[in-house]
């Protein structure tokens, strides 16, 4: 129950960090105008645009993303038809199907590889996915 516990309270945080983050990047990227899904403007020389999957094109964002390694990163967010969930495998990123189709994630946190969650809201109340 401790992990759990501490579990979401990173989870929190990460949903605060990321969300402002997300809105600013957001606006900005788009000059204020709605995305697909948001992608950094250019800050340094090293930033690049990596296309990444959007299910649902016409209303979709991602919100929060967690870092295992370099070939080990997963997004979520959400889009029209419910949450998203994506994958980058050190090549790409990939939609990795999940349960929920009614709501959205806003933050992620991995502890390794195969301890990954997820946490939002859906129509019933809170959402978590593990």
């Amino acid at each position: 129950m401790r992990k759990l516990a501490t579990m979401l309270f990173i989870a929190t945080l990460t949903l605060l960090l990321f969300r402002s983050i997300a809105m600013a990047t957001s606006s900005q990227a788009t000059g204020g105008r709605s995305s697909n899904t948001p992608t950094p403007s250019p800050c340094t020389s090293g930033w690049s645009v990596v296309a990444s999957p959007s299910p649902d094109p016409s209303s979709s964002g991602l919100n929060g993303v967690a870092v295992v390694s370099a070939t080990d990163v997963w997004a979520v967010g959400y889009s029209i038809s419910g949450t998203i969930t994506e994958h980058w495998d050190g090549t790409s990123w990939g939609v990795v199907p999940n349960p929920d189709t009614s709501g959205a994630f806003y933050g992620v946190a991995a502890i390794s590889t195969t301890d990954v969650w997820a946490v939002g809201y859906d129509i019933s109340g809170t959402l978590t996915e593990h």
